[in-house]
């Protein structure tokens, strides 16, 4: 399914978009997207997409993929993504805190990912912050490693 599918389709899910009414929300002439969607050889700018995208809510990048959402994370890739959401959190802050942290460092990932076409970092989430591995240990003269526990 191409774009222009992807883009009827959405808007004819939802009985309160009209074809009209995202190409003004958009900042289009009321009938460019109509001719974009009727005409097959009617082009559009990759600027005016990601305007219709922004209207109709997606990333523009899903309007490439069948049914408007792009590829689902793994478990991995979403295992990633909690890890560099909780290494976003500030050391002290309280338990209540981390719920809008992780939750806007969740939602900024996803879309990055569905943008993007699928997962960009590291695929390793022992590389995500907070997950690292720890330094060695300091050792003593003699060569001993010192504990870490007080």
């Amino acid at each position: 399914m191409g774009v222009k599918e992807n883009i009827r389709k959405i808007i004819e899910s939802d009985p309160t978009l009209t074809v009209r009414g995202v190409s003004l929300a958009a900042g289009l002439s009321d009938s460019a997207l109509h001719k974009f969607l009727t005409k097959p050889d009617q082009s559009m700018s990759i600027s005016n997409l990601e305007k219709v995208a922004a209207v109709l809510g997606f990333p523009a990048g899903d309007l490439f993929y069948e049914g408007g959402v792009g590829p689902e994370p793994t478990e991995a890739d979403l295992q990633n993504m909690i890890a560099r959401a909780l290494g976003e959190v500030v050391p002290g802050t309280p338990l209540s805190g981390y719920p809008p942290v992780v939750a806007s460092s969740l939602r900024d990932q996803l879309a990055q990912f569905r943008a993007s076409g699928g997962y960009r970092g590291n695929s390793d989430a022992s590389t995500a912050p907070g997950i690292g591995a720890q330094p060695p240990a300091p050792t003593t003269r003699d060569g001993q490693a010192e504990s870490r526990t007080p």
